[in-house]
Formats: C-alpha cells, sequence, structure tokens
C-alpha cells in the first residue's frame, strides 16, 4: 500500500514532465514528421524518453537506498551494540525495477499519444 501511494505523485510528476517536453518540443516532432517520421516512430521516441527518466530514478533511488540502508544498519550496530548485518535485497531490487520501468511506459502513453498526434503543419508553427 504503501508503494502504490508513494508511486502515484511519481507517475503523475513523471507524466507533466513528459506532457511539457512534448509542448516545448513540438516544432522538433513536426520536423520529424515533415521529413518522414511515422506517428508510431514519434511515439516510440516519447516512450524511450520516458524509460531513460524512469532508468535514471530507479538507478538512484536503489543506489541511495542501498546507501542509506547498509549506512543506517552500521550506525545502528554501533549504537546499540547489537550485531545488525546488512543483507542485499535482491528480490526488492528486481520488483523495483520492473515496476518503475512499467510505471514509466505507462506513463508515456498520453504524451505519446499527443506527440504522435500533432499535425505537422501545426507543429512548425508552433512557438
Amino acid at each position: 500500500m504503501i508503494l502504490i501511494v508513494l508511486a502515484i505523485p511519481s507517475l503523475l510528476g513523471l507524466v507533466n514532465t513528459l506532457a511539457i517536453g512534448v509542448l516545448e518540443r513540438a516544432r522538433e516532432a513536426g520536423v520529424l514528421r515533415a521529413v518522414g517520421a511515422t506517428r508510431p516512430r514519434v511515439r516510440r521516441l516519447v516512450l524511450s524518453e520516458s524509460l531513460l527518466l524512469g532508468a535514471l530514478g530507479t538507478v538512484l533511488r536503489i543506489v541511495g537506498g542501498l546507501g542509506l540502508g547498509y549506512g543506517l544498519t552500521g550506525a545502528d550496530s554501533a549504537s546499540f551494540g547489537s550485531a545488525m548485518r546488512f543483507s542485499f535485497p535482491s528480490l526488492g531490487v528486481a520488483v523495483d525495477i520492473v515496476a518503475a520501468l512499467a510505471l514509466a511506459t505507462l506513463a508515456s502513453l498520453l504524451p505519446a499519444r499527443q506527440a504522435a498526434r500533432l499535425r505537422i503543419v501545426q507543429a512548425l508553427l508552433y512557438e
């Protein structure tokens, strides 16, 4: 339940970032379409950007979480004198990677559709 509560704002933030990126680069999409790029190609470009942002966020989140977990485990052991050992959560990391890439793909659907539906002339005139 906590994962869902934390994932929804991330999903909305990624959708917002991609939608703003599509609007800012409408002219680029128009040029691509004018030189022969198909609508599915434009969709794939937005999907690729979304997956790249999702992968970067996932790597930073995993590295930060593992570093924090390792550091707190060591600090807790030193403070309380108990022998706490850090164990690498491989299943959790795998689930996180799959969930993050699935959410990034889901977040790209609406902005990708928006980019692919831009009319060439309107996109070229967009300022």
